[in-house]
C-alpha cells in the first residue's frame, strides 16, 4: 500500500460475483471463518478493506505500483478527508454539503493537527 494499515482493523471476503451474500466466506487477519459454506462454481470477487492506521492521510493510490490519483480526484479525496475529520471532531453538525474555496487543507494537519490517530 502507499500508507500504513492497521492490520487488526483490516479484512477480506471472497463474494460471489452476482452479490449473493448467503455464499460469502469472510475471515479477519485472526484467520477467523465464519460458518457460512461455499457450494457453487460461480465467480468470485476477492474484497479488501484496508484501514489506514494514520487516519486522514492522503495515499496516492491504494497499492504500490498502481496507477495514482490525478490532481482532481486528489483534492476531492482531501475534500472527504476534511469533511470526515470536522464530522468526527464536531459530530452535532452535518458537513456533507461542505465546500471548500481554493486548496482544501491536509486534514492531518490543518488547525493544529488531527487529534485521534
Amino acid at each position: 500500500t502507499y500508507g500504513t494499515v492497521d492490520v487488526d482493523e483490516s479484512t477480506w471476503s471472497l463474494e460471489d460475483d452476482d452479490d449473493d451474500d448467503d455464499n460469502t466466506i469472510t475471515t479477519t487477519n485472526k484467520n477467523k471463518h465464519n460458518n457460512k459454506k461455499n457450494h457453487n462454481n460461480h465467480n468470485k470477487i476477492l474484497c479488501i478493506y484496508l484501514t489506514k492506521a494514520n487516519r486522514g492521510s492522503l495515499w496516492d493510490a491504494a497499492l504500490k505500483g498502481s496507477q495514482p490519483m490525478d490532481e482532481f480526484s486528489k483534492e476531492q479525496v482531501k475534500a472527504d478527508l476534511m469533511r470526515q475529520r470536522m464530522q468526527e471532531e464536531n459530530p452535532g453538525f452535518d458537513f456533507r454539503g461542505a465546500e471548500f474555496n481554493g486548496s482544501v487543507p491536509d486534514a492531518r494537519e490543518f488547525m493544529g493537527g488531527v487529534k485521534y490517530l
